[in-house]
């Protein structure tokens, strides 16, 4: 805000005023000043992108679960492979 009001006060001096009556042609100069800058507008969210990221969300979660569900089966299905040749034994050995 401070740069804008130091050139609407250079634009103003640099015409060399000679009453202060001049007052209303630095009106104009501010009012014409304010409508070259460029202000941020306030977007909603977008549908689609929300959609987009939560399905990539959503597999990417899918796919971790997926994995960690696949190895625990191949460890009981080891460990059953291993209780059916004999190499383990779920009987403990008194001495």
């Amino acid at each position: 805000m401070h740069s804008f009001a130091c050139i609407c006060l250079a634009e103003y001096f640099s015409r060399r005023p000679t009453s202060l009556v001049d007052f209303t042609s630095f009106q104009q100069i501010s009012k014409m000043a304010g409508s070259r800058v460029a202000h941020a507008t306030l977007k909603g969210p977008s549908v689609v992108k929300e959609l987009c990221i939560g399905m990539a969300l959503a597999l990417a979660a899918g796919s971790l679960w997926k994995m960690h569900h696949w190895n625990e089966q191949r460890k009981v299905r080891q460990f059953y492979d291993l209780l059916e040749k004999g190499e383990i034994s779920v009987v403990v050995q008194e001495e």
